[in-house]
């Protein structure tokens, strides 16, 4: 029987390997991603989700209405996640843990595809094969992702779309003005979904205003054209809040401070995807410093070669032109960053991924395509390969470090299991109880394993003394339930609302009508400070606490 051989090209076609590359990025992603608890933070867009499901509710928590739609989480965030994992809440019902990560992945997944697909189609298998080793060795892609901390998962596939797109449009002479319109409606689509990404103007610029064709009215009229077409939503909401409430809600944080050391945050940013500042913040561990100081010292060394050949021959090579703006957008993301009017961290600072990587690919393309040309060529492509190699070794090692301590379930008191362990015990006993939060970082659990239905969870903190009394007395007084949980993080993950946690819990603790008793059996109790309350004269079968069907 003749063998078909159009079944080759199509199982290690340009479409076939990004798939690949997409696939098993997301299968990575995957494993043990139930394992972390849930932190407060990774469920903002996750409490507008539950909206669509129940447009009635009211006072869901970071939730910016326009009518009965959800367009904000905070002032800084569109809801576009939300509006996705409500379309999955209107099928499903049911909120957990593994869907809400999943979209995470499968967002970045296809970002990925896209950046992948372009670059084989366009630049060769060499600078996809090294964007794909980078990309997959970087920790901090891993952990951001996964837990949704940050611009990432849907703001890092945006970002990745954003590169499809621009080196699609450097494939001829004469590239197309819509592509251009494309890049600018997905820079205003990002910072619609993540404000911080207004960072991602600088590599816009870079392209438009970079030394091709590019550079004509024509494509700077398409970029506008395309920015001021995907900013109308953020417009529209700024333009309802200063009429409804007086203000412009995305502007709410924006203040004035002084930059930092700058050799710190130069060496902190150069050093994203080693893992450094996120096994802080993840698991509360320090990766060893001969890692940081190594894989600090590679990317330096791999930034000045790439921006010394992607400089020389910018003028003549399509990869080496990509590759410099690469770079030159990755470091003046670094600056924005440096004199933002807000203060950020690493996980903001990750805008800047993949630029860096992008850089360094289309180095090695353009020196693996070239050094026939010159002698001296072929000396730095050698030097570079193996820099490049060692550095890719190096990083494999910070992620089996990664995989081992997710293995163990070693999380920082940030991502304790027990977080989602209390969502759980809410969700059983939400009929019969509801949960007064003393402190930040357990509001957002109990609201997403509950549906966010009214009633049920009250975050009493961050108020003055006298407003938190009266706020408290309200609860007490008019709930209808007998049973009450007073819940916190045992140790503070931030440190702003300590005054007012005691006064809180002493409140509660000598408020007449109120008695303490014993917790049930299955609840959390290392990681949170949980007290139960219930009303005096409360029928015994009641305080057993028999979970709700």
């Amino acid at each position: 029987m003749p063998r078909d051989t159009r079944i080759l090209p199509i199982l290690s076609g340009p479409a076939a390997l990004s798939f690949y590359a997409a696939f098993a990025f997301a299968a990575f992603c995957l494993i043990g991603i139930t394992g972390p608890g849930l932190f407060y933070d990774e469920l903002h867009q996750a409490c507008a989700s539950f909206l669509y499901l129940d447009n009635t509710l009211t006072n869901v928590p970071f939730s910016y209405l326009i009518g009965k739609i959800p367009v904000l989480n905070m002032g800084y965030s569109g809801a576009i996640k939300s509006l996705v994992y409500g379309a999955y809440l209107v099928i499903f019902k049911e909120f957990s843990v593994l869907s809400w990560r999943f979209f995470g992945v499968f967002f970045v997944s296809l970002g990925l595809f896209a950046a992948v697909l372009m670059m084989i189609r366009r630049q060769g298998i060499v600078p996809a094969a090294i964007f794909i080793a980078l990309f997959f060795t970087d920790t901090d892609i891993y952990l951001s992702t996964r837990l949704d901390w940050g611009p990432t998962a849907l703001a890092l596939a945006l970002r990745l779309v954003f590169i499809a797109v621009w080196i699609n449009g450097e494939r001829v002479a004469s590239s197309r003005s819509s592509l251009t319109f494309w890049l600018g409606l997905i820079f205003s689509l990002s910072v619609f979904e993540k404000l911080s990404s207004v960072v991602l103007l600088a590599p816009l610029l870079c392209i438009v205003l970079s030394k091709t064709t590019r550079f004509n009215l024509r494509h700077v009229r398409s970029a506008f054209w395309g920015a001021l077409a995907g900013s109308l939503p953020l417009v529209i909401i700024n333009i309802h809040s200063y009429v409804t409430r007086n203000n412009l809600v995305s502007l709410g944080g924006v203040s004035v401070i002084a930059p930092g050391n700058f050799v710190n945050f130069a060496a902190q940013y150069l050093n994203l995807g080693s893992g450094a500042s996120f096994f802080i913040h993840v698991y509360d561990l320090e990766r060893p410093a001969w890692v940081v100081s190594g894989a600090l010292a590679f990317t330096c060394a791999l930034l000045i070669i790439s921006a010394a050949v992607t400089f020389a021959f910018r003028r003549y090579d399509t990869q080496a032109k990509i590759g410099f703006i690469s770079l030159v957008s990755y470091l003046a993301i670094g600056i924005l960053f440096y004199y933002f009017p807000q203060r950020t961290w690493a996980h903001h600072w990750i805008v800047g991924t993949p630029f860096q990587y992008v850089a360094m690919a289309m180095t090695m393309g353009f020196l693996w395509r070239c050094s026939f040309l010159l002698e001296r060529i072929t000396f730095i492509r050698t030097f570079f390969s193996l820099i490049i190699f060692i550095f890719i070794i190096f990083r494999i090692a910070g992620l089996v470090q990664f995989i081992y301590v997710g293995s163990q379930n070693q999380y920082g008191k940030r991502w304790n299991q027990e977080y989602t362990e209390l969502g759980i015990f809410s969700s059983k006993h939400a009929r019969e109880a509801f949960f007064v939060a003393s402190d930040w970082g357990v509001g957002t659990q109990i609201a997403c394993f509950t549906s966010c239905a009214p009633g049920i969870v009250y975050e009493v903190f961050g108020q003055d003394k006298k407003e938190l009394q009266t706020q408290l007395e309200a609860i007490m007084d008019q709930t209808a339930k007998n049973i009450m949980y007073v819940v916190r993080p045992v140790k503070p993950i931030i440190n702003n609302f300590e005054a007012n946690v005691s006064f809180v819990e002493d409140f509660i603790a000598g408020r007449d009508g109120w008695t303490e008793v014993s917790l049930p059996n299955d609840v959390p109790r290392k990681a949170i400070s949980i007290r139960k309350y219930v009303r005096k004269n409360t029928p015994s079968s009641e305080i057993l606490n028999r979970p709700s069907k």
